[in-house]
């Protein structure tokens, strides 16, 4: 599917989710004398680190992760 916009000479995501992960991009470039396509692109999304919360006048820390919840769905 063409993405509506990207004709400029880069294209640049503006923000990526865990979901983007594994998906893949051509580019196709056209002109007077034809249509030239690329290999496929596949894009790897890699999840955040842990943030590690800690206080000046201590020196033990915490490793603070996100959590992806997901509803239970009961097919009873």
């Amino acid at each position: 599917m063409n993405i509506s916009g990207a004709t400029p000479t880069t294209y640049t995501i503006a923000a990526t989710t865990l979901t983007d992960n594994v998906a893949k991009f051509r580019c196709a470039v056209t002109n007077a004398f034809g249509t030239a396509t690329s290999n496929e692109a596949t894009v790897t999304v890699q999840p955040l680190p842990p943030a590690l919360a800690t206080e000046d006048t201590s020196d033990s820390a915490v490793a603070l992760n996100s959590v992806t919840l997901m509803r239970s769905v009961s097919l009873n």
